[in-house]
């Protein structure tokens, strides 16, 4: 019951971004399915679809990368409507193509549109948020993510095989609700914007924003994103492991849906993938509030290295599994680790972000997706030319283990960090 509760008194505008995330990813079709969409309807190789989704993930980093300083420059709402507002007339077009190579152009737009959105919602639970619920916060933005995941690829699953273009106008409407009730129910947040609500910074915050690296204190306007992290060694290090974890996170739609349609045909395939994806939402549903009750007061980063044992365990499986409840299987062990990451690092980046840059460094997050979505497949695709799909997952749980000592060892160093900082007061 306490694992319910924790998400009551949350601020108002809280709750309004978590019924809008809802509705996005209800009609969130397309990635999940785009290997199957590229093997099957354009007879890409595993290389080639590497190769497109390096270009998709380049268009995440950027359009993550614009997001942060425009959202922290012209405001969040902004940036998010106009995001999703240029998303849903690529997605129009994009149904119209979607059995023609002219599809690949339009799902890298849709998709540079949706890492757009991302850094401005992070930046507005940043916002609205302070250190006492941040957690509660980000958890159940990330719950409503994956009670909408739930239901999305479960219906795509039908939709791919017989009506394609359907993938792409469905998530153009969710798109489009989602702008029209952002526009009316979603204040603006930035700090000291024109027409915004500004949230003021509790001190505690602002002293561990402050203390970010061997040279002191962060002044934040005198330096871009990348400068002021890289002022700071154990943020530096905890976005490659991040990257690191990405990489292994995206084979879930990379060699996954390779493998199952592999093992069990494109039309039983393309279901039985819809509901392993569907499977992976429901488990956030029920799972994230446990979780987060669990380890919310807990260093984070030593809940993202116990996610890289996680993702070891999990991922590491499906070079055994054969059967549809074997893969259903190893869904709730993954996603207990891709819980752990997604909640615990907006928690993370918040505490080290200076105010002025709060969306710019949220964009860390998905700049660190968006490298793995880039390496990941092109890398395995080149693998696979070699190897196997079950060797592959052998070696993906190899590099997560690596992760997770790396993050235990960050762990180390930042509690004795920290403590020789208060013996020096």
């Amino acid at each position: 019951m306490n694992a319910i509760k924790q998400y009551a008194g949350l601020p108002g505008q809280i709750y309004l971004l978590c019924v809008v995330r809802v509705i996005t990813c209800m009609g969130m079709f397309i990635y999940p399915f785009l290997a199957m969409l590229l093997k099957s309807r354009l007879g890409f190789s595993e290389l080639q679809i590497g190769q497109v989704m390096l270009l998709i993930a380049g268009a995440n980093i950027g359009g993550s990368l614009l997001s942060g300083r425009l959202s922290d420059r012209l405001g969040r709402k902004r940036v998010y409507q106009w995001s999703l507002l240029l998303g849903v007339a690529t997605l129009i077009a994009g149904g119209l193509v979607c059995e023609s190579l002219a599809v690949i152009p339009c799902v890298i737009i849709v998709y540079f549109c949706v890492s757009m959105t991302m850094p401005a919602v992070a930046a507005m639970i940043t916002d609205w948020s302070e250190p006492s619920n941040r957690s509660e916060c980000f958890s159940l933005m990330y719950l409503s993510t994956n009670i909408g995941f739930s239901v999305g690829p479960f219906i795509a699953g039908f939709l791919f095989y017989d009506h394609t273009p359907w993938i792409f106008w469905g998530q153009a409407v969710s798109f489009g609700a989602t702008a029209v009730m952002a526009a009316f129910f979603i204040h603006d947040s930035a700090p000291g914007g024109p027409g915004t609500q500004a949230v003021s910074r509790a001190p505690e915050e602002q002293e561990k924003a402050g203390d970010a690296g061997p040279e002191g204190p962060l002044k934040a306007g005198e330096a871009g994103l990348f400068r002021l992290v890289l002022r700071s060694p154990l943020l530096t290090c905890f976005v490659i492991c991040l990257a690191v974890l990405s990489i292994c996170y995206i084979q879930i739609d990379f060699l996954l849906p390779l493998q199952v349609g592999d093992i069990f045909g494109e039309e039983l395939g393309s279901r039985y993938f819809g509901m392993i994806s569907a499977a992976n939402g429901v488990v956030c549903v029920v799972a994230t509030p446990f979780l987060v009750s669990l380890t919310k007061r807990r260093n984070q980063l030593l809940s993202i290295a116990l996610a890289g044992l996680l993702y070891m365990v999990g991922f590491g499986g499906y070079a055994l599994a054969r059967s549809l409840p074997a893969f259903i299987a190893l869904v709730a062990v993954w996603t207990s680790g891709e819980i752990l990451i997604s909640t615990g690092s907006g928690v993370y980046i918040a505490e080290h972000s200076p105010e002025t840059h709060r969306a710019r460094f949220q964009s860390l997050y998905e700049f660190s997706r968006g490298v793995g979505k880039a390496f990941g497949p092109t890398a395995f695709g080149y693998y696979l030319i070699y190897g196997s799909i079950r060797s592959a997952w052998v070696l993906v749980g190899g590099i997560c283990l690596a992760a997770s000592v790396a993050l235990m060892i960050m762990a180390f160093c930042e509690s004795r960090a920290r403590g020789r900082h208060r013996d020096a007061r």
